[in-house]
């Protein structure tokens, strides 16, 4: 099973901004799980948003 991270990036590999990075992962995990769930993690969960965001980063430095 894939990560919320590894599915962005499927999507696309190139984001540069945290901002953006953040939307799409919130978007994406709207769809699949529900708003309800998107709402918890980017919002509520303290750890979540910034180990979304160093595993994307982590998979673009892999790849270059």
């Amino acid at each position: 099973m894939k990560s919320l991270a590894e599915k962005v990036f499927e999507i696309n590999p190139n984001i540069a901004s945290e901002n953006e990075l953040l939307g799409l992962g919130f978007d994406h995990m709207r769809k699949e799980s529900g708003l309800k769930s998107a709402r918890y993690y980017f919002y509520y969960h303290e750890d979540f948003p910034a180990d979304f965001i160093n595993e994307y980063r982590y998979m673009q430095n892999v790849t270059v």
